[in-house]
Formats: C-alpha cells, structure tokens, sequence
C-alpha cells in the first residue's frame, strides 16, 4: 500500500506551479496560482495528466472531479492539504470519505439507469415511413463537424454519396459557421474548395432544446434530412455528469427527436468504447451485440454521459427507428462507420 507523504498547501502549489510550467514550457514566474486552470489553455488530457502526477506526489489518487470544484492551482493545493491533514480519500465521485474503518460512509451514487429514460413522445409511428435502406440520400445532418472525427466524417460522407451535409455549428451565423468548419477541414489537411457547395451550416447548439432552433427551423429540418449522424459531444475528462448532460445526453434525446418527425431518418450514432468502463467487464472480451447493462463503477462524468446517451439511442431503436451504433476507437473506423445501412448495429 502507499504511504501518504505530508505536504503542506504550499509545497503541492509549488510543484502544481512547476509541473503546469513545463508542459507549457513557460517559465514558473510565469504561472499564477490564483487564475483559472482553463485560462493557461489546459485541456482535460492534460488534466488527467497531472491528476496522475499528483497521485504519484502525494501518495494517493485525488479525483479529476476536484479540478472541476478547485479550478485554480492555489485552491486546489489548499484542499488536497487538507485531505493528507485530516487522512481522507477523495473518491471518484468527488464526495470525501473517512479512511478510518470505524466510519460509515453514505456516498451518494448517480443512478446511471435511471438517468435513461427517452421522452415517450420521441416515437418513429408518427412520422411517414421511408423505404430502407437510403443508398442515395440528398440531405444529411451532421453533428460534431467542428472536431476532429467530425472533420473526416464530413471527408468521407462528401466522397461516399452526393449528399449536401447540413453541419449543425455553435456559432452566431451562417458566413461564420461557414468559417468554421472550413478550418477545421483545413486543419488536418483535408479541405477541398469543391466541399464548399455541399457543407450547409446549421447555426444551433446541441446543448439547447430543439438543438438551438426555432420549433419551425426544427421543423423545416426534419422535412428535408434523410439521414443523420451525430458524433457531437463535449469531451471533459474533468467535467461531472452533470455539466456535460445538457449537450451529451439532452442533446442525443433532440437528435432522436429530430429523427422521429415529419419524416423517419435513420440514425447513425457515435458512441464511445467508455459505455464498457465498468469494472464488470474488466478482463472480458466484449462483443459489438453484448449488452452494456453494467454501469456501476463508470466514474468519469464523459464516460457516464456516454453510456446514459447510448441507452437513449437502444430505446429509440426498441420503438422502431433505425439506429446504428458505432464505437470507434480511433480514426481508423471512420470509412467504414459512414457505410450506409438501415440496420441496427452495435460496431
């Protein structure tokens, strides 16, 4: 077992100071412990680095969640002090509980299943029936076109059909959702000028109802998309379930919505390998049709989000819309997720 070792506030800043100074090869005057972490451009990768690091420093396993409740290296050396004085552990959860045997500990847990529940007005028996599979579609909509998977997705449905893709962007209009998305194709070297005519954008926000449109944008949208691929999701390896539910769990419910009106459009949904993360499946080989019904022990907020948001989209596919889950590990599956098919698959 590991010792803790004693450091006061001011050394874990001291070397919180010099640790952030050499990933961002700054020198350490430079950092100010006082100002928010997210101000010096640290993304959660980074984060969880130096949550790693600290584990090694201090003797035990801080939860990333605290950089989400301490943002700032002075508030965040005070509180990990205080956790070494008083002997206390910080769960995954981010709640504190007594190492001390003699204590009980009543750690709320998020009820993972009971965050998935569809609304039951999202149905595919409403809308008009289309024949499957859509080999030919003219309209796709596209979430998550400014990322990094997105940007490839985008390439390979623009080079695989004849679609125009309606890319729905968080930005304040059209020309600069335009702008948007062309550098973020750009960025990894795979802008064409002949993409431009194709790539419609589609100002909303997935984190908003109705995806940050108007009932009737909403609307005209459903009418003319045949098909629909959403990849879009806030990645935080730091933020809690909580302040990534609105764009990646509420935001998937408005896609199934957006599926199910006017017009049945099948679905062609991103998930993640993370549906897996619980210690259930630790050592297991685990097949693209086994069921995911293990959730206990799932503690990054992303991962939550991600197994919640995939059990909206089996429940959309239990009512009847045609759904097909995809779980790239990495860039090397995007070929192949964009292949059109009716059919429900776990991949």
């Amino acid at each position: 077992m590991t010792v803790k070792q004693s450091y006061s506030a001011a050394d874990i800043q001291a070397w919180m100071v010099a640790h952030l100074a050499e990933v961002l090869s700054v020198d350490a005057d430079e950092i100010d412990p006082s100002v928010n972490l997210e101000s010096y451009g640290l993304d959660s990768a980074q984060a969880m680095s130096m949550v790693s690091q600290l584990e090694k420093l201090l003797g035990f396993q801080p939860s990333p969640l605290l950089l989400w409740h301490y943002p700032t290296i002075e508030s965040l050396s005070q509180r990990l002090a205080e956790e070494l004085e008083e002997g206390t552990e910080v769960k995954d959860t981010g709640v504190t509980r007594s190492t001390n045997t003699s204590s009980v500990s009543n750690t709320p847990v998020l009820d993972l299943q009971a965050e998935a529940v569809l609304d039951p007005t999202i149905h595919p028996g409403g809308a008009i029936p289309v024949a499957l599979p859509i080999t030919q579609p003219k309209k796709i909509f596209l979430t998550g076109g400014t990322g990094f998977l997105g940007a490839f997705i985008i390439r390979e449905l623009l080079k695989q059909t004849k679609a125009e893709i309606y890319c729905l962007v968080r930005v304040a209009n059209l020309e600069e959702g335009k702008v948007k998305l062309q550098k973020n194709l750009e960025g990894y070297a795979i802008w064409q000028a002949e993409y431009d005519a194709r790539i419609i954008p589609v100002v909303g926000d997935l984190s908003e109802p109705l995806l940050g449109l108007s009932s009737t944008q909403f609307q005209t949208l459903a009418a003319e998309i045949d098909t629909i691929y959403h990849s879009g999701a806030l990645l935080n390896y730091v933020f809690p379930y909580s302040a990534l539910k609105a764009a990646n769990v509420l935001g998937t419910q408005e896609v199934l919505r957006l599926a199910c009106q006017v017009k049945v459009k099948p679905v062609h949904y991103v998930s993640s390998v993370a549906v897996f993360e619980a210690p259930f499946y630790a050592g297991k080989v685990v097949k693209e049709d086994d069921d995911f019904s293990h959730w206990e022990g799932i503690y990054l907020g992303y991962s939550q989000t991600k197994w919640v948001a995939e059990k909206l989209v089996k429940i959309a596919s239990d009512r009847g819309l045609p759904v097909t889950i995809h779980r790239p590990p990495s860039s090397l599956v995007i070929a192949k997720l964009v292949s059109v098919t009716p059919m429900t698959s776990l991949t």
